[in-house]
């Protein structure tokens, strides 16, 4: 089945009915890290570095193979198989999930406001609100990322705006 992922506001992760809470933070913020990423995968060593930055290298690695293990069971309960992984990179398939994320950009794109934007005030900047203390170096990461998506989705409704009040 397909996993379906909220990263804004209230996160969950679920293949069809089933829920997937089980997973620790930093488990699951590497899930919506790689869920939100534009090729679904990073390498080991970034994601070191973005939720581990301040813990020696080796314990941190420890922490990361830990992490994925805890994934790995939780996804495996749930019947998804699309979390990979070899000794660089860590990726999840593209094809079989669903991110709230990317359809609030693809609607943004067709020029339908996603109902998520509608709901509250600034919703972007809830984007994985829950992990904001989670390390600097991710903390810093979230705030160029909410930026960017901010600016992307203003970007394509300015563009909707202009070529919908185009003179005759």
């Amino acid at each position: 089945g397909a996993l379906s992922i909220r990263t804004i506001d209230k996160h969950s992760f679920r293949v069809g009915d089933h829920d997937i809470g089980s997973l620790g933070r930093k488990s699951r913020a590497l899930v919506c890290y790689l869920a939100i990423t534009e090729t679904g995968e990073e390498t080991r060593d970034r994601l070191v570095g973005l939720l581990w930055s301040e813990t020696e290298e080796e314990r941190a690695r420890a922490s990361l193979r830990q992490s994925l293990y805890e994934i790995r069971e939780a996804f495996d309960a749930a019947g998804y198989d699309g979390l990979t992984s070899d000794r660089f990179r860590i990726g999840l398939d593209r094809s079989r999930i669903d991110v709230d994320l990317w359809n609030i950009l693809d609607d943004a794109v067709a020029g339908i406001p996603h109902p998520i934007l509608l709901q509250s005030e600034r919703p972007i900047e809830k984007l994985l609100d829950e992990f904001e203390t989670l390390d600097g170096a991710f903390q810093v990461w979230l705030a160029a990322k909410r930026q960017a998506i901010g600016d992307r989705l203003t970007r394509q409704f300015e563009l909707l705006l202009r070529n919908d009040t185009k003179p005759l």
